[in-house]
């Protein structure tokens, strides 16, 4: 297997269409940094599905794709094709050539073809795996994965043994049996759990049917004690009834002569107090006038003092500015002298700076002069140099070409006389290629008859499974539609039943009260958990309700304050809507039917407060929301209560009774999928047996079709391949013969030239020692110069620096000049100032005496005021202080009158009250107990036997723990033998299922094994031949030395790293991190090419893999490359000339236009030829 051609479109730089032809031997392909050449090398790496970008040298895959230069815009894909020939039969495909073509959009898409034909990565994958030819093979190495395989890093080494030895399949089904492995270790720990589960299932059943036979003895033994306790609290009731009465005749209102009227005392304490509250408003007047005349004689007096310290101070004032007044016309008579001495000093540093700088200007004209000689000299100096260097260079690139050319004519006489007994051997194989092409022609076309049969019959199968199969499916789909349905309604039901089976739905103060109800003797529940309505008129019963439907069932009103006492221990600010069971609901009206108690189905101890609450309540049949004579109610909420309030709106968000319907109808539906669901399962199995005969079937004739194909194609490549050989066979011949003929005429051009190079050399040498003593003389006149110059430059600076400290202090004696003046007019201004200050206190001064005498005057006035309104206030007071005596004696009097008044209207109402909750006691006792067990009271008396087992006083505490066990024993399940029965079936099925899969994975453990030994075996035998190869190579390019291959873990060969020692000729190192870069690079490739031995790719590319090795080093490579080069194709990238002189092709990458690569292909010999020819013209003329 070779590589015939590389196509590139819009790969990287390679914006046009380029192909590569490449061929036996070696090819060079050569070019300057960033031409583009070692995009070649990714391309090929690409193009056998690299998906790392940073393998290509990039961080995203679209940075293939070409991005466009100044010139040219972006595209939007990159394509690669890869022609490989495959006669030797390598690749696993019947085709004699093969064409693997990769493409890449700028969305991120890849696209990959296999001869045209659109195909998966993980084909392109299988295809190539174990041939050497994978993007990750030794068959492609770069400069920087030298470093890798001599790395710490195991993995880039064991990557290239692994290839070789070809066990990458047997780590592809080692991988697969793994997942599927740890899928199997999945399922078993789920199927564990779900057999904990089902055995948890199975026990709790168990249990059910001891609690459904406790509750029935319980219940029997409930109702004797409910009507023993029944009739006691009748009887005690009766008896108090008849006290209360009595006690209520005897409490009647005393109307005798001695009897005293509240409401006259009431009137005349209502007198007093209007005489009160005026004299209090009147002396509020008087109390408020007082203040006045007090505030306004402080108000004075507070005012002449503040005038008389305002004078004060004024006086103080005056005194201190006459003095500043002096002390500021001295300061100006000073400041004043000082300015005309300032501007004198100024006057005289300006002329001594004016000269200065005269001298200076003139300073800088000469050192200009002479730094401009300094350049010039400078460059012709530089001039010379260059001219120097240039003529050495000239002599250097001869002296080069003159050894090139002698390696040149050694090697063409060396390949001349290999290629002359080659070419006789040619022509003796063509006849033997012609007689094979005639004979698989014939093979072929027997082949195709056969082929076209059987492609008959499998059409016709493929119709009749296609047909199954879409049965099949549509089959599972209605069984997957069904199992998702069945799977929500019973998620939902499940979700549901917690809610209800949790507090949720309860308010917080209910729900707090009904987790603690042991703390309250008499507690029966909830109302909500004594009834069930229908679906369509559970909300309207919620609705009806409203409250009550959350109200706390109860025994007695015993129950009833002890429910309130808990509140209050608690502090629970919610109130809680109580109802008791004795006496029971007050009577209503009376009613003669209750339609919509038919939709409820009213249960257990709070059964009676449900039909009380909703008896009466109509149901419209009309749905018309109207008025109506009675309560009613709609499904959809709307109602109408007994006063005739219509609620309308719609029903309230959903509640218990919503939640426990809708959770009904969920398992009902639950069960109808479930039948639906398995009537589906069975249909699909029908139709997966039809389907799996039908596909047997195709599969069976596409095998058939497949081998005749097979055979077809068989003969067809090996036609293609013969003639595909003759052809080459052909054009090697012509080639071979042309080349002997140019190798022929080098060698007499070479003997013509060499008189003519020994010329070109004299004169060289004299054209060097011309140059050297130009540049001499001008690098003499350069120093002078820049003396001169540094001379001057210095001269100018002194200067420049003296008329600096003169500028300076000019500028100084200026600005002293100017603070000076600024201070005489700030003297100036202050004098001016002091001034207006004095003659404004002079008038504050006089001012202030005048206000002070006023003000002396008001004071008196004022003080004769407050006197008078105080005698007034003393007199009112006094009155005042009478009337309330008099009035605090008749409030005491009417207080005792209204207190025994109120006392007997309390007893009185309070025996009413009595009288009235014994009445209702005695109906909520009797109808406590009938609608708690659905019965007259009279026929509960004829079922049990009367208690004679205990005394009254032992029956209340005996039925609170009877109802107390009930309530432990919880909801009792009357279906709990069959649902035993059916989870312990479904028990023993899972745990056969569990034995299943415990087979499957001790089998799949079994099957790594065995792909482990396989491997091991495989991988041991490739690394024993590399490791004796490798010691051949590395004889070979290091001439002597030791080197060794070994595993670190030899007992587990597949995943140990594989360590590498090295010591070349006359070294004692071993460990290869401390070789020279050079002896790095040598060991590496003495690796690549021992397993290469072991087992050969069918070429190799090099990335500049000889950069790092010397002129000897360069010469044992490529004597490699040469022994190696009748067996691979090697492409090698390189920039040194030893590398390229021994190439049988070159390529040269060029960007002749700025950001685009294209390439020029010849062939070696034929290039040196032309080279020689040129340069024979040029030394003739």
């Amino acid at each position: 297997m070779k590589i015939k051609a590389l196509t590139l479109r819009g790969f990287k730089s390679f914006a046009d269409r380029t192909r590569i032809e490449l061929h036996q031997g070696i090819t060079a392909v050569v070019g300057p940094n960033g031409c583009g050449k070692s995009n070649l090398s990714d391309a090929l790496r690409w193009v056998l599905g690299e998906q790392r970008p940073t393998a290509i040298r990039g961080s995203r895959m679209e940075e293939a794709i070409f991005g466009g230069t100044e010139a040219r815009q972006p595209i939007h894909r990159a394509e690669v094709l890869l022609e490989l020939s495959n006669e030797d039969g390598v690749l696993p495909v019947p085709y004699a050539d093969v064409a693997i073509g990769r493409t890449v959009y700028r969305g991120g898409e890849s696209e990959y073809t296999l001869n045209g034909t659109a195909c998966r990565l993980k084909d392109i994958l299988d295809l190539c795996r174990d041939t050497g030819l994978g993007s990750n093979a030794y068959a492609m190495i770069e400069g920087r994965m030298v470093d890798a395989i001599l790395s710490d890093r195991a993995e880039e080494r064991r990557t290239l043994f692994e290839e070789a030895a070809g066990i990458g399949r047997y780590k592809d089904r080692r991988r697969i049996a793994t997942r599927r492995l740890e899928q199997a270790d999945g399922d078993l720990q789920r199927l564990d759990d779900v057999l904990v589960e089902v055995a948890s299932k199975v026990r709790s059943l168990a249990q059910q049917r001891g609690r459904a036979e406790r509750h029935a003895k319980l219940r029997t033994r409930l109702l004797q004690l409910e009507i023993a306790v029944a009739d006691a609290r009748l009887g005690e009731t009766t008896r108090r009834l008849a006290e209360a009465r009595a006690e209520l005749e005897r409490l009647e209102p005393d109307t005798g002569p001695d009897h005293a009227d509240p409401s006259t005392a009431e009137t005349r304490a209502e007198t007093l107090r209007l005489e009160y509250t005026d004299m209090e408003r009147e002396r509020a007047g008087l109390a408020r006038r007082l203040e006045e005349a007090r505030r306004a004689v402080e108000e004075r007096e507070r005012a002449r003092l503040l005038a008389g310290a305002r004078g004060s101070s004024a006086r103080d004032r005056l005194g201190t500015l006459e003095e500043e007044v002096r002390r500021n016309e001295r300061r100006r008579a000073d400041l004043r002298e000082r300015v005309a001495e300032a501007r004198s000093a100024l006057k005289e540093g300006q002329s001594l700076a004016a000269e200065g700088a005269a001298a200076a200007a003139q300073l800088e004209l000469r050192a200009e002069a002479l730094a401009e000689t300094a350049r010039t000299a400078a460059r012709e100096r530089a001039a010379a140099r260059e001219a120097l260097d240039e003529a050495g260079r000239e002599r250097e690139r001869w002296k080069l070409e003159l050894g090139v050319r002698e390696v040149r004519a050694r090697d063409r006489t060396e390949e001349l006389e290999r290629r002359r007994p080659a070419l006789d051997a040619l022509a003796a194989q063509e006849h033997g290629l012609r007689m094979e092409v005639e004979s698989a022609s014939e093979r072929e076309a027997q082949a195709g008859r056969t082929l076209e049969e059987a492609r008959d019959r499998l059409r016709a199968a493929r119709d009749a499974a296609s047909s199954a199969d879409a049965a099949l499916r549509r089959a599972r789909g209605e069984t997957a539609d069904l199992e998702g349905r069945l799977a929500a309604a019973r998620a939902r039901a499940s979700s549901l039943g917690s809610l209800v089976g949790s507090s949720a739905l309860l308010p917080e103060a209910v729900a707090q009260l009904l987790e603690d109800r042991s703390a309250i003797p008499g507690l029966h529940g909830a109302l909500s958990e004594f009834m069930e309505a229908s679906a369509p008129w559970a909300s309207a019963v919620e609705s009806q309700l409203g409250p009550y439907l959350h109200g706390v069932v109860v025994r007695d009103w015993s129950a009833v304050r002890a429910v309130e006492a808990w509140l209050e221990e608690r502090g629970v600010e919610e109130g809680v809507l109580v109802l008791p069971l004795d006496p029971g609901p007050l009577p209503g009206p009376p009613e003669t039917e209750a339609p919509l108690l038919r939709h409820v189905d009213a249960k257990g101890a709070g059964a009676v407060w449900v039909r009380a609450l909703l008896a009466g309540v109509e149901v419209p049949s009309d749905g018309e929301l109207a008025p109506r004579p009675h309560a009613w109610v709609d499904p959809e909420g709307r109602r109408q209560d007994r006063w005739g309030g219509v609620y309308v709106g719609g029903a309230a968000s959903e509640g218990l009774l919503s939640r426990r319907a809708e959770l009904q109808a969920l398992r009902e539906e639950a069960a109808v999928l479930e039948e639906d669901r398995e009537r589906s399962r069975e249909a699909m199995k029908e139709l997966g047996a039809a389907a799996s005969e039908a596909l047997a079937r195709a599969n069976a004739l596409e095998r058939s079709a497949s081998d005749a194909e097979s055979a077809r194609r068989e003969a067809e490549a090996d036609r293609t391949s013969t003639e595909a050989r003759l052809v080459r066979l052909d054009r090697e011949r012509s080639e071979l013969a042309g080349r002997i003929e140019q190798l022929e005429a080098f060698g007499e051009d070479e003997v013509s030239l060499s008189a003519a190079d020994d010329a070109r050399a004299g004169e060289l040498d004299r054209r060097v020692s011309e140059r050297s003593a130009t540049y001499e003389e001008a690098q003499e006149k350069a120093d002078d110069a820049r003396a001169a110059a540094e001379a001057g430059k210095a001269e100018l600076h002194r200067a420049e620096l003296a008329q600096a400290r003169r500028e300076a202090e000019v500028e100084n004696r200026r600005g002293v000049e100017s603070r000076l003046a600024e201070a005489a007019e700030d003297a100036e201004e202050r004098s001016r100032a002091l001034a207006r200050e004095v003659d404004g206190l002079h008038a504050l001064i006089a001012e202030t005496r005048a206000e002070s005498e006023e003000l002396e005057a008001s004071i008196g006035a004022a003080l004769e005021t407050r006197t008078r309104r105080e005698a007034n206030l003393a007199e009112l007071e006094r009155r005042i202080a009478e009337r309330r005596g008099r009035l605090d004696t008749l409030e005491s009097e009417l207080s005792e009158a209204r207190r025994l008044e109120r006392e007997r209207v309390d007893a009185r109402h309070r025996l009413e009250l009595e009288i009235l909750e014994l009445e209702g006691r005695e109906s909520a006792i009797q109808g406590r107990v009938e609608a708690e067990w659905d019965a007259p009271l009279p026929e509960l008396r004829e079922r049990v036997d009367p208690v004679d087992d205990a005394e009254p006083a032992e029956w209340e505490p005996e039925l609170e723990r009877v109802r107390r066990s009930i309530a432990r024993i919880g909801p009792v399940n009357l279906l709990a033998q069959r649902e035993y029965e059916e989870e312990q079936k479904r028990l023993e099925f899972l745990t056969g299922q569990r034995d299943d899969l415990t087979r499957a994975r001790d089998d799949l453990r079994t099957s790594i094994r065995r792909i482990n030994r396989q491997a091991t075996s495989a991988l041991l035998e490739t690394f024993e031949q590399v490791r004796t190869n490798f010691h051949r190579t590395f004889d070979t390019l290091f001439e002597g030395g030791q080197c060794d291959l070994r595993f670190e873990h030899p007992d587990d060969a597949l995943d140990s790293p594989i360590e590498i020692s090295a010591s070349p000729r006359g070294k004692k190192t071993q460990r290869i991190h401390l070789l020279s870069g050079g002896e790095r690079a040598l060991t590496a490739l003495a690796l690549l090419f021992a397993i290469y031995l072991a087992k050969p790719s069918p070429f190799c590319l090099l990335d500049e893999v000889d950069a790092p090795l010397d002129e000897t080093n360069i010469l044992r490579f490529v004597r490699m490359l040469k022994e190696f080069k009748e067996e691979t194709q090697f492409i090698v990238i390189t920039h040194n000339p030893r590398t390229i002189e021994n190439a049988d092709w070159i390529y040269g990458v060029t960007m002749q236009e700025a950001g685009v690569s294209s390439i020029v292909g010849v062939e070696l010999n034929s290039a040196t030829q032309n080279s020689t020819t040129q340069n024979s013209a040029t030394q003739v003329a």
